[in-house]
């Protein structure tokens, strides 16, 4: 039996940074995130960063593209539900790179 679910395959992420998006209690809408991002992986965003060929922002500076990923999530100790983004090195799957 064939699954019709299959995984992308991506090179392994340079960097991760992990945040837990709750829903604002002053204004309907809004969302706020705070997340303590360890030492070692902003280094690693940094090495990262000098390495890439920049692109352009819509300012017109010199810029690195980035992905996140944003799922939604309940807590198991509350109950709670909340959106767990996840940023990262954006980077082709592995089947479409050119080598």
């Amino acid at each position: 039996m064939t699954n019709s679910y299959q995984a992308k395959e991506y090179e392994p992420d340079n960097f991760t940074f992990w945040f837990n998006v709750q829903e604002s209690t002053k204004k309907a809408g809004e969302h706020w995130a705070v997340s303590e991002i360890p030492l070692n992986q902003i280094q690693a965003l940094y090495d990262w960063a000098l390495r890439q060929v920049p692109v352009e922002n819509h300012k017109g500076d010199p810029s690195v593209s980035l992905r996140a990923n944003l799922r939604p999530k309940t807590s198991p100790k509350t109950g709670r539900d909340y959106l767990q983004m996840t940023i990262s090195d954006a980077k082709p799957r592995k089947n479409d790179m050119p080598f």
